[in-house]
């Protein structure tokens, strides 16, 4: 779901049990992002975050936008988020597995 400014979703606070931010949080400004997401969570639910890694030389975006784990890790816990996974999946991307506290 995104809407003209991407940090406003047209959904009801608390009413998704899972989301997802797929190659995404690189492109916005992480903390206001995640803090949007968090409204539209269920207490307990789960957040899936993918993004390309620092260290991929294969395609992507240009490597001063890419995030590294310990950056999303410190987005989530400024957004009231709490990290509780992460995983390298490939050469390309890494995961970071967030609940709402």
């Amino acid at each position: 779901v995104h809407t003209h400014d991407g940090y406003a979703f047209n959904i009801e606070s608390n009413a998704v049990d899972f989301a997802v931010a797929s190659a995404i949080l690189h492109e916005n400004e992480p903390v206001r992002f995640l803090k949007e997401i968090r409204r539209i969570m269920k207490p307990k639910a789960t957040l899936l975050i993918i993004d390309w890694r620092k260290d991929s030389l294969r395609a992507g975006p240009p490597m001063e936008e890419r995030l590294d784990p310990a950056e999303v890790k410190a987005f989530l816990s400024k957004s009231k988020l709490k990290a509780v996974k992460t995983v390298i999946l490939n050469s390309r991307y890494f995961a970071v597995v967030a609940k709402k506290a």
